[in-house]
Formats: structure tokens, sequence, C-alpha cells
């Protein structure tokens, strides 16, 4: 009987693959099951190789009838294994859904029929496109092979709905389009417009959501059952049959560096995967990386402006505020809370940017200098009122509060600094007839949280937002 070898990639902190062979024939990209020292372990088929002179263990168990990957997508694996000095079987890893990653587990494809029609029966637009829209729209939908194209648009100038003309027109054209967020919190809301135009065709893929959502997300995008996906970094590598086209939305954002685990960015392996593929990719960004400027400077990357906001509103004014001498109120000037007010009398939303969750970034004793430090990671602790816990924000870890100082056991423990919920409490007592919404990781830890927070802010006519980061990225708060 002949013997297959195959090089395979396994989950291990080794920057290598693995030989292991078998009496059948697989189709690199499948998953299979080994026998790595004395465990059983997923590994990945990446590789046939005709012969090898080492002595190699068999594969117990091929899990997919087909393979979850293809030879193109194993090609840019390999690529950012090699770029970002991080071992391939880790690499696959981290782009796989929790239930891929179980040897009890089978991917079984399925054939999907065309949805042409469905596609043709979401037409119709909501919106009409103003001059520029339409040439961009027009530019954007003529670009062939890799042409990574910046579309350089203002806040306001209608980005999203030149991204739908363009998923449009590839769904005619029978491909799949990746759409990448750079924030969680900005899935729903890009989720609720494309959705609104194509239908069941939308999924969406992110770490909030459950394990099994995400496979089912995964499975119907890979088999076509889904045609547009919006998700984060984590969704960037996402197999698709016909995948036509790619959008990277707020392209700038530091958010698409992933900073645990593997390293990676999922803006530049956007970047290799169109090239790799040869399809178009988009950058949208009203605030352009540095980076990306340059490379439209060297006429590496085309770009499409959009200079008009749709809404023909001016531009927001400024006002910066000298507070050295003044006394201020959980982080607030006087003339800061009595802008709030007058914006809550006008019937309308003030939003106050904090990027500091918790109640307090630090615990500390006024006697003798002792600060709360994480005893893991040595990082300063911080206070969070709603849970009574001393919180690393690094490393999660959490401790009690102590009455006392550990250092000099005096009762002289204060706060130090502002965090969203000490500010939300002194807004609460400041402004106690107004609905107050607080955006931060902690307000929407919980699954469906975060929708039911900016539902609540879209329907309500007045109110405060407080909120970190994910607050400010690109949300359409009217």
């Amino acid at each position: 009987m002949s013997k297959f070898f195959y090089n395979i990639a396994i989950a291990v902190p080794l920057r290598q693959a693995f030989t292991y062979h078998s009496n059948q024939q697989i189709i690199p990209g499948t998953r299979v099951a080994v026998k790595f020292g004395r465990t059983n372990k997923l590994g990945i088929v990446i590789e046939v190789i005709s012969k090898t002179d080492i002595k190699t263990k068999p594969i117990n168990m091929v899990l997919d009838d087909l393979p979850i990957f293809s030879k193109t997508e194993l090609k840019i694996f390999r690529w950012a294994s090699n770029y970002y000095l991080h071992p391939i079987g880790e690499v696959i890893s981290s782009f796989l859904p929790t239930n891929l990653r179980q040897t009890k587990n089978t991917f079984e494809a399925e054939t999907i029929a065309s949805n042409r029609e469905i596609i043709e029966q979401n037409s119709e637009f909501e919106t009409i496109l103003n001059s520029e829209q339409i040439k961009a729209v027009k530019f954007l939908n003529e670009l062939e092979g890799f042409l990574p194209t910046l579309l350089h648009g203002v806040t306001g100038s209608g980005k999203t709905e030149v991204y739908i003309r363009c998923i449009y027109e590839q769904l005619l054209n029978n491909k799949s389009v990746l759409v990448l967020a750079p924030e969680i919190a900005l899935t729903p809301q890009l989720e609720s417009r494309v959705r609104n135009q194509f239908g069941d065709l939308v999924g969406v893929y992110h770490s909030k959501m459950t394990p099994s959502a995400r496979y089912k997300a995964w499975k119907k995008f890979r088999c076509g059952e889904i045609r547009v996906i919006i998700g984060t970094r984590s969704a960037v590598m996402m197999p698709a049959p016909k995948l036509g086209l790619i959008i990277v939305d707020e392209e700038h954002d530091a958010s698409y560096k992933q900073q645990e685990g593997f390293k990676f960015s999922a803006r530049d392996i956007a970047i290799k995967r169109a090239q790799i593929i040869k399809i178009p990719i988009i950058l949208g960004s009203a605030t352009p990386s540095l980076r990306t400027l340059k490379l439209v400077e060297e006429r590496k990357f085309k770009t499409v402006s959009l200079t008009k906001r749709v809404t023909q509103k001016s531009p927001p004014k400024f006002s910066i505020l000298d507070i050295n001498e003044v006394k201020l109120v959980s982080g607030l000037a006087p003339q800061a809370i009595e802008a709030i007010s007058q914006t809550l009398k006008q019937k309308k939303q003030a939003m106050i940017f904090i990027n500091r969750r918790g109640f307090a970034p630090q615990f500390i004793c006024s006697y003798c200098d002792w600060k709360a430090m994480c005893n893991s990671c040595d990082s300063s602790l911080v206070f969070h009122h709603q849970a009574a816990r001393l919180i690393c924000h690094r490393c999660d870890s959490a401790f009690g509060v102590p009455t006392h100082c550990p250092s000099c056991s005096k009762a002289q423990l204060s706060l130090l600094g502002t965090g969203t919920e000490q500010l939300e409490e002194t807004l609460k007592a400041l402004f106690p007839k107004t609905s107050i919404h607080r955006m931060d990781r902690d307000s929407t830890t919980k699954a469906g949280s975060l929708e039911t927070i900016l539902s609540e802010i879209k329907n309500s006519d007045t109110g405060i937002l407080i909120g970190t980061q994910m607050l400010i990225k690109g949300h359409d708060f009217p």
C-alpha cells in the first residue's frame, strides 16, 4: 500500500511544520488528528511532499470532507508566519473558530445555489448619492486586479453608502465581500446598514459572539450562503469560495493590530490577501494613516476623495479650556458642565469621551505613597465601584479593596483620577432627570448589551453619552 507524506501545522510554539504519513490522499487545507508526543493534537495539512528520510507517525484521522482553507489561503498563512516570525500552527489556529480547533468536530461543506435573484430584488437604494459619491462608486467599480485604493472621505461624507454600491456590484458578479471594522462596537451599525439592503446575505463575525454563532457565520461564508461578512480583525482570513473585494473601514485605526498571542495587523494581512488573490481592496478613512498617505504619494495606492458632508452641515467648532487653576468636578471644568447643560436645554445629546474605564485609575495611600499594583504584571490596579474590586486592565486579575494600607497600616487610602463610572455618578447627580448612557468594555460585556445601548442612544432625543474610545469611532448618532 502506498504511503503519502504531508507537512502538518500544529498549534505549538515551534516555528516548523511536522511530517506525518497516511495511506490516503489528503488535500492541503484539511484538518487531521495526529499523535504529538503523548497527546492527540489537531493539525492542518499545509503541504504534500514526495518523500522523506525521517521516520514518520501516521495520521490518525481525517476530519473534513473538503479542505477548510484553500491553497491560496495557506500561502497567506505561510507569508504571515514568516513576516511576523510566529509559528505557522498558531497562526492558522488563531483564525479558526473555536469549534474547529477540536479533533471531535468535523466540517461538512454544503452546496449553495446562486442567489442572483435575491440580489436583483434588492437593487433599489433608499439613499440618493451626490455627485462625489457617484464619481467614487464609478471609479471603485472599475478597479480590476490588485489595486489598493484609499477612499478619503471627511466625517459624514457617506462612505458607507459608497461601500454598499460596491458590494452590490460584486454580488451581481457572484462574488463575496469581506468588510473589516476596527471595533466590535462599530459592527452593529454597519451590519444594520448593509443588512437593510441585502438581507440574509449579510453576516457578522467577532469575538463577542458565542462559539456556536461564530462557527455558523464562518461556515455559511465558507460555503457561500452568506456573501458579505462584516467583522473585526479576527475575520480577516475567513475563507470564501469567490472573494471579490475587501473593504477596510477606518483603516488608520490602531485596533487592527492584535497585541496578544499572534501579534499581527489585520489591515496589512488584508492588503496581502488582496495582492495574492489579485482583487481590489478599499481602505476607507477620514484621517488616513501616514503610511497610507505616503503610498498614495508614491502612486502605489490609488485615491478617491469625498470632500463634502452629505447633510451639508458645517464642521464642529472647537473650544480649548485652560484648567490649570480651575476646580474640576470629576475631571469636568465649570465651563464644560455649563456647555452640557445648554446642550440638554436644546434637546440635543452631549458626548463625553474619557479613555479610562472604571471609577478611578489609581488607589493610593496618602500617608506613605503606597499604590495598588497587580501582583501578576506590575501594572496599576483600577478601582471599580460597581464590582467593588481592584482590577488590572492588562491581565484582568482582580483583588479585594483593602481598608488599611498594606505598607503602613494607616487608614488613609484614597482614589486618584477619574474613570467612566465616576463620571457617570457625578453627571447623574448634576442632571438627575437626564438619561445617561455609558459605553465601555464593562457596560458591554453581556450579549446584546452593546446593541441595547446603541438603540437607546439612537431613540433618545436628548441625553448624555459617556464612553471610552469605542464611543467615538465612526458611530452615526442623529
